[in-house]
């Protein structure tokens, strides 16, 4: 695994540049010293800084003082030795960094990590797996304070054609799923979370033969857009939906967009100005990231000048060529974007230009995988990814094969995030027990308190399907600790190899 370099060590190597080039003639070096926030802290937005500077080989004093919340970021400077301020600040971890220069040419920094809170988490609610083996898409109700699993009152329900992947609006109003060449649209009960297909589901997408597989919303709700992916030289690429105040859909002007071959993964910027699509492994462009911008008032899509995005292999990979992105999620504030490649046992970040959808590769990425799966023999397969709500970890599912592709284990990577450089600083790993084995499907609560995975029970065959229900608080072991009753038996799902979930508020 690459070793990685720290935001604060790249800061202190940049203003020791500073001093060397500036300060030294005059050897002085000011004493920043911040009361506000405590570093480690949890704050609210916007954080209340409260710093001091001083110059003791400097008779001229401080010039000035600025704030960082990202390299090269300032978000407040002041002409004067002592600043009081508060900085509006995104939810998530960062490294700030209080800076102060004197009069001599001397430079002198204090880091401060803290981690800005979400004061606006939606509790959950429900629950929804979309059963490939049942044609079925069952519903739970989600127990807020213990994210405990119940069956809704209303029974699984049919689909036409096996279901693929599964999601809802932001608000938790409409459910969508994909369905070979179709998509399932459905309004949410809101009081028991019952499904009612809105006018016109399921909508047939495209001819025979062409698989609709990913499906995402979005954040207005206004927009639903779906990857069509083929192997036979059917359409292929990005169909875009509008949706009518009674629920109906409508394609949007141009659609479908063209995308590269087999389009899967896709994902809609917190924004909802942007779109972005991966591939599936095996195809011409398994390693591309293609990225559009969103017409506000139709919702066409146009490609972001310079995608698509090609992402490196890092060297001596196990499966390299051939991995896919089989999922595809931004960060809470929208400034990265993950992307696990299967095979490569790699989360390549990318940070997202705000003022035009562009992408450029952090510093650490790609991302190795650790232990217990590695870019070597037996492989790491990363198949799902989660966004922790709070912004504080990206949760990897990760399986390893052998030579022949069968599963040998399976494991659960919480990687703390860096909002301020979009790195990984560390992580653990949690391998799912034995008999709980092919997990498809793994998403977060819109709280950040759980963690939920459609899987099988081994016996040590494919078994009936479960949900898996984990707390996101790691225990003193390293675990992720099972919620009460999990695993959760899905009615009537012989084998959820290929389910997908999604929960809602």
């Amino acid at each position: 695994m690459p070793r990685l370099v720290s935001y604060v060590s790249r800061v202190l190597a940049f203003c020791a540049a500073i001093v060397l080039l500036s300060g030294m003639a005059s050897g002085t070096t000011p004493v920043v010293s911040v009361t506000l926030p405590v570093s480690g802290s949890q704050n609210n937005s916007p954080v209340h800084y409260v710093a001091s500077a001083s110059s003791p080989d400097c008779a001229q004093g401080i010039a000035a003082m600025r704030i960082y919340t990202a390299p090269y970021t300032g978000v407040y400077t002041v002409d004067a030795a002592s600043l009081n301020t508060r900085v509006p600040i995104s939810p998530g971890y960062f490294t700030t960094v209080v800076e102060a220069w004197d009069n001599c040419g001397g430079v002198g920094t204090t880091t401060v990590n803290i981690i800005v809170k979400n004061p606006n988490l939606a509790p959950p609610r429900f629950l929804y797996d979309a059963e490939a083996s049942a044609q079925k898409i069952a519903g739970f109700g989600v127990d807020p304070t213990s994210g405990a699993l119940t069956p809704l009152a209303q029974a699984p329900i049919s689909v036409n054609t096996p279901p693929g992947l599964v999601t809802s609006d932001q608000g938790g109003y409409r459910l969508y799923v994909t369905a070979s060449e179709y998509l399932n649209a459905y309004f949410i009960n809101r009081s028991n979370g019952e499904l009612t297909p809105v006018p016109g589901s399921p909508i047939q997408l495209t001819e025979a033969g062409v698989a609709a597989v990913g499906v995402a919303v979005a954040p207005s709700g206004k927009f639903v857009y779906v990857t069509l992916s083929s192997f036979n030289g059917g359409t292929q690429g990005v169909a875009g939906f509008q949706v009518a105040s009674d629920g109906s859909l409508a394609a949007v002007p141009g659609s479908p967009f063209p995308a590269g071959d087999q389009p899967v993964s896709i994902t809609v910027d917190p924004s909802g100005q942007y779109v972005y699509v991966g591939h599936e492994g095996g195809s011409a462009t398994a390693y591309d990231l293609d990225a559009f911008s969103i017409d506000e008032a139709t919702g066409s899509l146009t490609p972001v000048v310079g995608e698509p995005y090609v992402i490196p292999s890092p060297a001596g990979c196990y499966l390299c060529g051939g991995g896919g992105v089989l999922d595809l999620k931004t960060d809470v504030n929208g400034t990265y974007l993950f992307s696990p490649v299967g095979g490569d046992g790699t989360i390549a970040v990318y940070r997202i230009d705000q003022s035009n959808g562009s992408l450029s590769a952090v510093s650490d990425s790609p991302y190795v995988l650790g232990e217990p799966d590695s870019p070597t023999e037996p492989g790491a397969e990363p198949t799902s990814v989660a966004v922790d709500p709070r912004n504080l970890y990206l949760y990897v599912d990760a399986a390893s094969t052998d030579a022949g592709g069968n599963t040998t284990r399976n494991a659960i990577f919480f990687l703390p995030f860096n909002s301020s450089t979009g790195n990984f600083d560390g992580g653990g790993t949690f391998r799912i027990p034995k008999d709980e084995c092919d997990q498809s499907s793994m998403r977060a609560d819109p709280s950040g308190r759980f963690l939920y995975s459609a899987a099988d029970i081994c016996q040590p065959e494919l078994g009936p399907g479960v949900i898996l229900g984990y707390s996101t608080h790691p225990s003193a072991a390293g675990k992720l600790p099972l919620l009460p009753g999990s695993p959760y038996a899905v009615e009537g799902d012989p084998v959820s190899s290929s389910d997908n979930i999604a929960v809602t508020p």
